[in-house]
């Protein structure tokens, strides 16, 4: 007799923060530039200033950075300034005043701001009932990603994240069609080519005074399978996975389930999936549609069966997998030899 087990699907998540900063503004005069190591810091973040010049050389020059009105750092040659961005809805505004040794002035201003962006990446690959941890894409699923930014206005208050503009890219290409206001999540499928790509997304107030980047790369993976004990009383112990080998005690029966991660099918159903099992090269075709099994030692014998599944989803090609274990038995009485049977 085969037993199926209907199961309830909760999709897993991973939570990734991505390379996530907030906008630097920047302003120069003419002849006195100021550039940042980062254009979006999050707050904390070490931010080096560097003031360049092709029409003066700053190495001679006497230059004098201005932090918030207050003189921070001055000194001959000193093109530098490493400062902290500041926490979500402040900012820095530098100011720099240089003279060269034939007593030329300029000045340069930059504003410092700050911002962060995490990234949820959620994957329809099936996993089982209660299910913790995470999975990774597999391909062909479809991936969505939920931006939850961290910006704030003047006051320090942050934006709801579904007042704000989103725009996503992967790779270098803009998604047009889920980019906009409040547009918070993207979702891409996977493709019959398999590559991994960067999904970035921009986030800025509708002012456009506020804005933060994040940036996350996704791959693929294949699927897999897993063998675990079908109790008749107890159901599916998903904690008593079957590693590499089954022994059958004193009832010579044991139900097995498989468990195939990150395929696309119903949380109840096998769907598109078709299941072929083995018994030590034997076929049986009469179980492609079950995810259940009993499996049988045979009266008065001894010795191992080794039982193999290949998955494959009839749709989406690239999904399949094989996967074996080994089941060992002992005889009660006689010395009769056979292998296990479903």
């Amino acid at each position: 007799m085969n037993r199926r087990f209907i199961s309830l699907f909760i999709l897993s998540f991973v939570l990734l923060t991505g390379i996530a900063h907030a906008q630097i503004p920047t302003l120069s005069s003419t002849g006195l530039n100021l550039n940042a190591s980062t254009n979006n810091p999050i707050p904390g973040q070490n931010v080096t200033i560097t003031a360049t010049s092709y029409s003066a050389d700053l190495d001679t020059s006497q230059i004098s950075w201005i932090v918030n009105g207050k003189l921070f750092q001055s000194g001959i040659g000193m093109k530098k300034l490493d400062v902290k961005a500041p926490p979500l809805g402040k900012e820095l505004s530098i100011d720099v005043n240089a003279v060269t040794s034939s007593g030329r002035k300029m000045i340069s201003n930059i504003v410092v701001g700050s911002g962060s962006v995490d990234l949820i990446i959620e994957s329809d690959g099936y996993v089982p009932p209660l299910f913790l941890g995470k999975i990774a894409p597999v391909v062909q699923n479809k991936v969505t990603v939920i931006a939850m930014p961290h910006i704030a206005d003047s006051s320090g208050k942050e934006y709801d994240p579904k007042d704000l503009v989103y725009k996503w890219e992967r790779n270098d290409s803009v998604l047009q069609d889920q980019s906009g206001y409040g547009k918070q999540s993207v979702s891409i499928k996977g493709t019959v080519l398999p590559r991994g790509y960067t999904l970035n997304v921009t986030v800025q107030s509708r002012d456009n005074k506020a804005q933060a980047k994040g940036s996350i790369g996704i791959g693929y993976a294949g699927p897999s399978a897993q063998f675990y004990v079908n109790d008749s009383l107890y159901g599916v112990f998903y904690n008593r996975a079957i590693k590499n080998s089954l022994s059958i005690g004193s009832s010579r029966e044991s139900g097995v389930r498989v468990v195939p991660y990150g395929f696309n099918k119903p949380s109840n159903d096998i769907g598109d999936l078709s299941l072929a099992w083995t018994i030590n090269s034997t076929d049986h075709p009469e179980l492609n549609t079950n995810e259940s099994i009993i499996i049988r030692a045979p009266e008065n014998s001894d010795g191992v069966s080794n039982v193999s599944l290949s998955i494959n989803n009839t749709k989406e090609i690239l999904q399949s997998v094989q996967a074996n274990f080994s089941v060992k038995f002992k005889k009660n009485t006689g010395s009769a030899s056979d292998a296990v049977t479903f």
